[in-house]
């Protein structure tokens, strides 16, 4: 792990794109975290991709990815090179702006084809933050299920932000409150991203209950020779099944 530069991933789930005030509130706090990082000599390499950049399918609820460990549709559009630019990354934004009471038809199109990554926890170590922007109202119904879905995918969520955007007025750089909240964010942010990470009792309760999970098809696997389980291979390969907790992991790998 280089100390001295981070990488990280920002994922904007508006059909405005760069003119959406969420892409805005990223770029904001994109800048608040470059500067955070060279304060400490280090710097941040950065990436902001829209939905026409990541430009994926809908999921056909096949199954695939539970059962198999895979997506086949992974190959045929852009899902596999998100997934490596977010596999490779130290930290990653989740954002979406709120549309009918909740998460834009895009950023529920990239979760749901993230869908297998809820089972196996393949963001453990990882640094994350949650934003959102609404008009008036319901962005705490979309910073809570991003909350959800990306902390079971198991990074560690420190800022978590929902900005309101009074009737189309733009974000305003010098609005004292936000800059404020962005500013320590990124504070955090950048801590985690050098090893100081959070993670809540859910998350380690939920890592306890997919360890024993794989843990029992791992017993059926052995007395069934042939049968296998694609999540369950997963969870191997990412070394998961030495480790009783979450902490564990953390430490013993030294994230």
């Amino acid at each position: 792990m280089d100390k001295n530069k981070k990488s990280v991933i920002v994922l904007v789930g508006s059909s405005a794109e760069k003119n959406s005030n969420t892409g805005k509130l990223c770029v904001t706090f994109l800048d608040e975290l470059k500067k955070s990082a060279y304060s400490q000599g280090s710097l941040i390499q950065s990436e902001i991709l829209y939905p026409s950049d990541w430009n994926i399918m809908p999921c056909r609820s096949c199954g695939t990815c539970f059962r198999k460990g895979f997506c086949p549709l992974d190959q045929k559009d852009g899902m596999a090179m998100l997934k490596n630019k977010i596999r490779k990354s130290d930290g990653i934004i989740f954002a979406s702006p709120v549309y009918a009471a909740a998460v834009s038809g895009d950023m529920k199109i990239l979760v749901d084809r993230l869908a297998g990554w809820l089972h196996t926890m393949p963001l453990i170590g990882k640094t994350a933050g949650v934003f959102s922007t609404a008009d008036s109202n319901n962005g705490d119904a979309v910073t809570s299920y991003l909350n959800k879905m990306v902390g079971l995918m198991g990074a560690s969520i420190v800022i978590s932000q929902n900005v309101f955007i009074h009737f189309g007025t733009l974000l305003l750089k010098d609005d004292e409150l936000l800059n404020s909240v962005l500013k320590e964010g990124a504070v955090k942010f950048w801590e985690g991203m050098g090893g100081k990470l959070e993670y809540n009792l859910e998350q380690e309760e939920y890592f306890h209950i997919q360890n024993l999970r794989f843990h029992k098809l791992l017993e059926i696997e052995q007395q069934y020779p042939g049968l296998s389980f694609g999540e369950k291979r997963i969870w191997e390969e990412q070394g998961y099944f030495k480790y009783n907790s979450l902490q564990e992991v953390i430490r013993e790998k030294n994230i």
